[in-house]
């Protein structure tokens, strides 16, 4: 078996034990939501309390679990459900980018293993919250190691993304019938990123076919996902809240850095915001910034409106009654972040190989792709060190 393969290699083999071991971390050594995901399957198992309108990760654990109550016994089938979907994960992001740069370098398949192995562990820069203890909270990561159905999504929201994409370039049948079926299984796992998608996607669309015949045909996967949105929005804050658990969504700008941290500071407010900004986006800011032509691209495009949608939807909504400081409503920006960064890594090294200098004409990118790389192997020391993986 060699070290590094196409499919399968020894690389692969050691990612997967670090990925399990990772999640064995935050399931059984501290407080994340992956044990509290646990007790939703077991009160559904023992006391038939229903499960969230998002119940796909639910199900599948529970159901590979041969439909077991024990506690254990459903924490150890989420590490290993997580585990494999972070490798998932990986596995489509080495396919992307191999296919991005096949032709420009004699070590493609090597260093698409790398470079998608080091965007799993990519995270946000510390920002001006690390006063304050917190890495995670409120950051605008690309990655997230605590939150299940976040964790379990993500393969269906990059393939989601890359596959509009193409379809974007060239309409099929077969293409537009796999999307919708992502567009129901993401938001049959968590819709945070459909939010988003029901609003970019038919502009470029419209960029490309206007109103003709191609755009109203191309549209019926968004009209599907905003029909279930709608379906989720009802059992989620209608059919399934009681008097005392009354929720909904209301509107109200930065409301949960104001309410957690700022208490009316507006100066404090603005400071986190654009501190979180920086920290979170500087490998991208920066590549673009510096290589002004990329803006060109349709896949930067795309990735840039989704994390501007996702940042407006994250600082501008929120939910009330007690799910009001939860954050339901930010976990887009967790996908779009990575989502970006993916393009992102794309278009640098295609750079490269297109530049005589290679890769020094770029160390700048470089290593700041590299510091956002070793901010999540700091993230880590952190959890360890606090056991909490805020």
């Amino acid at each position: 078996m060699k070290f590094f393969s196409k499919t399968f290699g020894v690389f692969e083999i050691i990612e997967i034990s670090i990925l399990i071991l990772i999640y064995y971390y935050f399931t059984f050594m501290i407080k994340s939501d992956i044990p509290d995901h646990v007790m939703i399957i077991k009160n559904y198992a023992i006391y038939n309390i229903s499960t969230p309108a998002n119940f796909l990760y639910y199900f599948i654990v529970y159901l590979l679990s041969f439909f077991s109550s024990n506690t254990t016994i459903l924490c150890i089938i989420s590490v290993y459900v997580l585990a494999f979907s972070t490798f998932f994960k990986y596995v489509i992001v080495k396919k992307v980018i191999s296919s991005e740069i096949s032709n420009s370098y004699k070590c493609a398949n090597t260093l698409a293993s790398l470079i998608s192995f080091s965007l799993l562990f990519a995270f946000s820069l510390p920002s001006i919250l690390i006063f304050k203890g917190l890495l995670s909270t409120l950051s605008l990561s690309p990655n997230v190691w605590h939150n299940s159905t976040t964790i379990f999504v993500m393969p269906f929201v990059i393939l989601l993304f890359w596959t509009s994409l193409k379809q974007l370039k060239e309409f099929q049948v077969k293409r537009l019938v796999f999307i919708a079926v992502l567009i129901i299984t993401t938001v049959l796992i968590k819709p945070s990123f459909i939010f988003v998608f029901i609003v970019t996607y038919p502009v470029f669309l419209f960029k490309k076919y206007l109103f003709s015949k191609l755009f109203w045909i191309n549209l019926i996967p968004i009209i599907l996902a905003s029909l279930i949105v709608l379906i989720e929005y009802y059992f989620i804050y209608v059919e399934s809240s009681s008097v005392e658990d009354k929720s909904s969504i209301a509107i109200d700008l930065f409301y949960i850095i104001n309410t957690r941290y700022a208490h009316g500071n507006w100066m404090y407010i603005i400071a986190v915001f654009i501190s979180t900004i920086v920290s979170g986006y500087l490998f991208p800011i920066v590549l673009l910034f510096r290589n002004k032509q990329l803006f060109k691209e349709e896949m930067i495009q795309f990735a840039i409106l989704c994390s501007i949608i996702g940042l407006i939807i994250g600082y501008s909504l929120y939910e009330t009654g007690y799910r009001s400081l939860h954050g339901n409503l930010t976990w887009q920006n967790i996908m779009c972040s990575f989502l970006l960064f993916l393009v992102c890594i794309v278009q640098l090294l295609k750079l490269i190989a297109a530049n005589p200098l290679k890769w020094k004409a770029y160390r700048i990118e470089i290593s700041i792709f590299a510091l956002h790389f070793l901010s999540g192997i700091l993230y880590f020391f952190k959890v360890l060190v606090t056991a909490s993986y805020s």
